[in-house]
């Protein structure tokens, strides 16, 4: 998926959680969920969040695959236990979120996820093409129940 369906998809998760979750402001916490939304595609080269994390995002390719550990549940744990460890859990909770979010939503492409990578080579996949006219019509799916959670709901 495309950078901007993830941030909406995960913003729309975040509207829908924001009043369950632990105390947090709404700016830090849906920038922490937007954040979330980037950060499994830290393993792609061309992806905006490896750009914005240079050099780090280029040993971090390095090292994995796209769509490998870092987009696996082992990962999303470690990542939940590190950040409640370190910062709390009302910071860990968003940006797991976000996270969990952008690996839902590529379970609906072509490529799809391995949920217990490396476990198992079982992938979940999908009928949709990154940056194809499937994406599109998702995005404005989702753009849709942003508008009717903010206005309607």
């Amino acid at each position: 998926m495309m950078y901007y369906t993830h941030l909406a998809f995960a913003f729309l998760a975040g509207l829908f959680t924001y009043t369950f979750s632990p105390p947090l402001a709404p700016i830090p916490y849906f920038a922490l969920v937007l954040l979330g939304a980037l950060l499994p595609d830290i393993d792609h080269r061309e992806s905006i969040i490896s750009k914005w994390m240079y050099p780090l995002a280029w040993l971090i390719t390095f090292f994995f695959r796209h769509r490998g550990i870092i987009h696996s549940l082992f990962f999303i744990t470690a990542l939940f236990w590190t950040i409640s460890s370190l910062f709390g859990v009302v910071y860990a909770i968003p940006l797991c979120l976000g996270f969990l979010s952008h690996v839902l939503i590529d379970s609906l492409t072509v490529h799809g996820i391995n949920y217990l990578y490396p476990l198992t080579t079982l992938k979940i996949s999908g009928f949709i093409e990154t940056g194809k006219a499937g994406e599109f019509m998702l995005f404005l799916v989702l753009l849709a129940l942003i508008a009717m959670k903010i206005f309607f709901w």
